[in-house]
């Protein structure tokens, strides 16, 4: 459930009878405690931060952005099509500590400010303004505009993110 498990915090909706209820933490912490061991122990994935990115799309890409702040356990990040538009999401961003040097890749259609209730079309600003706050920071963020509004293309938004962000965190290991 995106509006529980991806959202930071409690926040009204933007569609009736969506809420935000805040649960991130809780799935964050399924994350870090129940799933990357299950998949150490199952499959033998390396589990070092710098072996580990969380990606996500839509309040997934909120969510991916936020965790990178919260736990230690991913070097690495990216946010495809992100609703860095949530409320008090950049204040969060501008007065949190993030790791120097984490690669974030961050990307968006290019429609997507043209639609949907107005704080969604505030997210081409809202994902400037998180570049430039994440780079102030120290990280390595790449962002790049794609063809289209939230839905079009996304197996090819996934398939270069993961690409880029490959890249990026095999560039971060070299130092």
């Amino acid at each position: 459930d995106g509006g529980r498990d991806f959202t930071p915090w409690e926040a009204e909706p933007i569609w009736p009878g969506e809420p935000f209820s805040g649960g991130g933490e809780d799935y964050l912490k399924f994350l870090t405690d129940t799933a990357l061991p299950y998949l150490e122990e199952r499959f033998g994935a390396p589990t070092e931060p710098e072996n580990c990115a969380l990606l996500g799309y839509s309040l997934g890409g909120l969510f991916a952005l936020w965790a990178l702040t919260k736990t230690e356990k991913f070097g690495a990040g990216a946010s495809l099509s992100g609703s860095l538009w949530y409320p008090q999401f950049l204040k969060y961003l501008e007065n949190c500590l993030s790791k120097k040097d984490t690669a974030i890749y961050l990307s968006l259609g290019d429609r997507e400010p043209l639609g949907g209730p107005p704080v969604m079309r505030t997210v081409g600003d809202c994902t400037e303004m998180a570049k430039e706050i994440l780079s102030n920071h120290g990280c390595k963020v790449f962002f790049e505009w794609n063809q289209g509004g939230h839905g079009k293309g996304v197996t090819k938004r996934w398939q270069r993110a993961v690409r880029r962000l490959l890249t990026m965190m095999a560039k971060t290991v070299e130092k």
